[in-house]
Protein backbone atom coordinates (compact mmCIF):
# COMPACT_ATOMS: atom_id res chain seq x y z
CA UNK A 1 0.00 0.00 0.00
CA UNK A 2 1.13 3.90 -0.85
CA UNK A 3 0.39 6.33 1.37
CA UNK A 4 0.88 9.99 0.18
CA UNK A 5 1.19 12.72 2.71
CA UNK A 6 0.27 15.67 1.90
CA UNK A 7 0.63 19.36 4.15
CA UNK A 8 2.44 22.45 4.89
CA UNK A 9 5.92 22.96 6.37
CA UNK A 10 5.32 22.38 10.17
CA UNK A 11 1.82 20.49 9.60
CA UNK A 12 3.40 17.31 11.19
CA UNK A 13 4.15 15.34 8.14
CA UNK A 14 7.34 13.16 9.86
CA UNK A 15 6.05 12.83 13.21
CA UNK A 16 2.99 10.93 11.49
CA UNK A 17 4.78 9.16 9.45
CA UNK A 18 7.76 8.51 11.89
CA UNK A 19 4.57 7.06 14.43
CA UNK A 20 3.08 5.05 12.30
CA UNK A 21 5.88 3.01 11.07
CA UNK A 22 7.10 2.48 14.76
CA UNK A 23 3.53 1.60 15.49
CA UNK A 24 3.22 -1.02 12.52
CA UNK A 25 6.53 -2.01 12.36
CA UNK A 26 5.84 -3.27 16.58
CA UNK A 27 2.63 -4.89 16.01
CA UNK A 28 5.01 -7.23 13.15
CA UNK A 29 1.68 -8.54 11.32
CA UNK A 30 3.08 -5.51 8.26
CA UNK A 31 5.81 -3.43 7.51
CA UNK A 32 6.27 -0.22 7.06
CA UNK A 33 8.90 2.03 4.73
CA UNK A 34 9.04 5.69 4.29
CA UNK A 35 10.50 6.73 0.82
CA UNK A 36 10.64 10.57 0.51
CA UNK A 37 11.01 11.96 -2.92
CA UNK A 38 14.60 14.17 -3.78
CA UNK A 39 15.17 15.17 -7.66
CA UNK A 40 19.07 13.91 -8.41
CA UNK A 41 18.29 15.91 -11.86
CA UNK A 42 17.68 19.43 -9.59
CA UNK A 43 20.83 18.35 -7.61
CA UNK A 44 22.56 18.03 -10.85
CA UNK A 45 21.84 21.55 -12.22
CA UNK A 46 22.53 22.80 -8.59
CA UNK A 47 25.99 21.44 -8.75
CA UNK A 48 26.61 23.09 -12.16
CA UNK A 49 25.61 26.34 -11.16
CA UNK A 50 27.56 26.53 -8.04
CA UNK A 51 30.54 25.70 -10.26
CA UNK A 52 31.42 29.88 -10.16
CA UNK A 53 30.41 30.53 -6.66
CA UNK A 54 26.93 29.63 -4.65
CA UNK A 55 24.70 30.30 -6.90
CA UNK A 56 20.78 28.64 -7.25
CA UNK A 57 19.75 26.32 -10.36
CA UNK A 58 17.71 29.24 -11.58
CA UNK A 59 20.35 31.81 -11.67
CA UNK A 60 21.90 29.43 -14.35
CA UNK A 61 18.81 27.72 -15.40
CA UNK A 62 15.31 28.58 -16.62
CA UNK A 63 12.03 27.39 -13.77
CA UNK A 64 10.86 25.60 -16.62
CA UNK A 65 13.58 23.56 -17.01
CA UNK A 66 14.06 22.18 -13.60
CA UNK A 67 10.78 21.65 -13.09
CA UNK A 68 10.52 19.66 -15.97
CA UNK A 69 13.97 17.62 -14.60
CA UNK A 70 11.84 17.81 -11.39
CA UNK A 71 8.77 16.37 -13.05
CA UNK A 72 11.02 13.80 -15.29
CA UNK A 73 13.01 12.67 -12.02
CA UNK A 74 9.66 12.10 -9.92
CA UNK A 75 7.56 10.28 -12.73
CA UNK A 76 11.07 8.04 -13.41
CA UNK A 77 11.43 7.25 -9.31
CA UNK A 78 7.56 6.65 -9.09
CA UNK A 79 8.05 3.25 -10.55
CA UNK A 80 9.86 1.77 -7.38
CA UNK A 81 6.84 1.97 -5.46
CA UNK A 82 5.02 -0.13 -8.17
CA UNK A 83 5.87 -3.17 -5.96
CA UNK A 84 3.86 -2.03 -2.78
CA UNK A 85 0.82 -1.19 -4.71
CA UNK A 86 -2.43 -3.09 -3.14
CA UNK A 87 -0.12 -5.01 -0.91
CA UNK A 88 -1.83 -5.10 2.47
CA UNK A 89 1.21 -5.75 4.31
CA UNK A 90 3.88 -3.61 3.51
CA UNK A 91 2.79 0.02 3.75
CA UNK A 92 5.15 2.52 1.71
CA UNK A 93 4.77 5.71 3.52
CA UNK A 94 5.70 8.89 1.00
CA UNK A 95 6.10 12.57 1.79
CA UNK A 96 7.05 15.20 -1.00
CA UNK A 97 5.34 13.62 -3.98
CA UNK A 98 2.69 14.11 -5.94
CA UNK A 99 0.75 16.80 -4.50
CA UNK A 100 3.40 18.45 -3.71
CA UNK A 101 4.93 18.84 -7.02
CA UNK A 102 1.98 19.68 -8.26
CA UNK A 103 1.84 22.58 -5.81
CA UNK A 104 4.97 23.51 -6.89
CA UNK A 105 4.32 23.81 -10.62
CA UNK A 106 1.15 26.11 -9.41
CA UNK A 107 3.28 28.48 -7.49
CA UNK A 108 5.59 28.69 -10.57
CA UNK A 109 2.99 28.68 -12.93
CA UNK A 110 3.31 26.18 -14.57
CA UNK A 111 0.26 23.82 -13.94
CA UNK A 112 -0.38 23.50 -17.56
CA UNK A 113 -1.47 20.30 -19.54
CA UNK A 114 2.40 19.74 -20.60
CA UNK A 115 3.00 19.21 -17.38
CA UNK A 116 -0.16 17.47 -16.25
CA UNK A 117 0.45 14.68 -18.48
CA UNK A 118 4.05 14.32 -17.17
CA UNK A 119 2.69 14.16 -13.58
CA UNK A 120 0.09 11.65 -14.85
CA UNK A 121 2.10 9.22 -15.20
CA UNK A 122 3.52 8.72 -11.80
CA UNK A 123 2.51 5.81 -9.93
CA UNK A 124 -0.64 7.06 -7.96
CA UNK A 125 -1.14 6.23 -4.41
CA UNK A 126 -3.87 3.97 -2.72
CA UNK A 127 -4.61 6.47 0.00
CA UNK A 128 -3.67 10.36 0.08
CA UNK A 129 -4.07 12.11 3.61
CA UNK A 130 -3.78 15.89 3.54
CA UNK A 131 -2.52 17.19 7.30
CA UNK A 132 -4.68 20.69 7.18
CA UNK A 133 -3.15 23.12 8.95
CA UNK A 134 -3.64 26.72 9.33
CA UNK A 135 -0.73 29.23 8.33
CA UNK A 136 -0.44 30.97 11.63
CA UNK A 137 0.11 27.05 13.24
CA UNK A 138 2.21 26.28 10.51
CA UNK A 139 4.66 29.64 10.82
CA UNK A 140 4.77 29.20 14.83
CA UNK A 141 5.80 25.51 14.46
CA UNK A 142 8.67 26.17 12.24
CA UNK A 143 9.45 28.59 14.13
CA UNK A 144 9.83 26.81 17.45
CA UNK A 145 12.16 23.65 15.59
CA UNK A 146 15.55 24.00 14.95
CA UNK A 147 15.07 22.14 10.82
CA UNK A 148 15.71 25.37 9.51
CA UNK A 149 12.75 25.43 7.07
CA UNK A 150 13.10 27.61 3.63
CA UNK A 151 9.79 29.03 3.80
CA UNK A 152 11.75 31.20 6.80
CA UNK A 153 13.84 32.73 4.85
CA UNK A 154 10.97 34.04 2.51
CA UNK A 155 10.37 38.61 2.59
CA UNK A 156 7.14 37.47 4.41
CA UNK A 157 7.05 34.07 5.57
CA UNK A 158 3.29 34.26 6.99
CA UNK A 159 2.35 35.35 3.16
CA UNK A 160 4.45 32.26 2.07
CA UNK A 161 2.94 29.74 3.90
CA UNK A 162 -0.30 30.69 3.09
CA UNK A 163 1.02 30.18 -0.62
CA UNK A 164 2.20 27.04 -0.33
CA UNK A 165 -1.11 25.98 1.51
CA UNK A 166 -3.37 27.62 -0.86
CA UNK A 167 -1.31 25.73 -3.46
CA UNK A 168 -1.41 22.49 -2.06
CA UNK A 169 -4.96 22.74 -1.71
CA UNK A 170 -5.44 23.79 -5.29
CA UNK A 171 -3.58 20.78 -6.42
CA UNK A 172 -5.67 18.19 -3.92
CA UNK A 173 -8.36 19.87 -5.66
CA UNK A 174 -7.30 19.55 -9.35
CA UNK A 175 -5.81 16.14 -9.30
CA UNK A 176 -8.31 13.25 -10.19
CA UNK A 177 -7.90 11.56 -7.07
CA UNK A 178 -9.58 11.45 -3.84
CA UNK A 179 -7.81 12.26 -0.59
CA UNK A 180 -8.98 12.45 2.94
CA UNK A 181 -8.50 15.61 5.43
CA UNK A 182 -6.69 15.23 9.18
CA UNK A 183 -7.39 18.06 11.27
CA UNK A 184 -3.27 18.68 11.62
CA UNK A 185 -3.83 21.12 14.96
CA UNK A 186 -4.76 18.70 17.04
CA UNK A 187 -1.90 16.74 19.10
CA UNK A 188 0.48 14.71 17.57
CA UNK A 189 -1.21 11.63 19.16
CA UNK A 190 -4.49 12.79 18.07
CA UNK A 191 -3.15 12.91 14.50
CA UNK A 192 -1.68 9.58 14.74
CA UNK A 193 -5.24 7.91 15.94
CA UNK A 194 -6.93 9.66 13.07
CA UNK A 195 -4.55 8.20 10.42
CA UNK A 196 -3.98 4.88 12.38
CA UNK A 197 -8.02 4.86 11.61
CA UNK A 198 -7.78 5.70 8.18
CA UNK A 199 -5.43 2.63 7.60
CA UNK A 200 -7.83 0.58 9.82
CA UNK A 201 -5.02 0.20 12.48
Amino acid sequence: MIVEFVGVDGSGKTTAIQTLRRYINERGDAFSYERSFQSNMVRLLEAAASIEGRARPDSCFSKDSIETARTLDLVSWSASLNPFLKSPHQIMCCDGYVVEQASRLIANGFWTPHFKRLLALAVEPDLRIYLHLSAQTALERMRSRPKGDAILLARDPFQKTKEVISALEYALSDLSTAFVSVDAEASPDDVFQQVAQLLKF
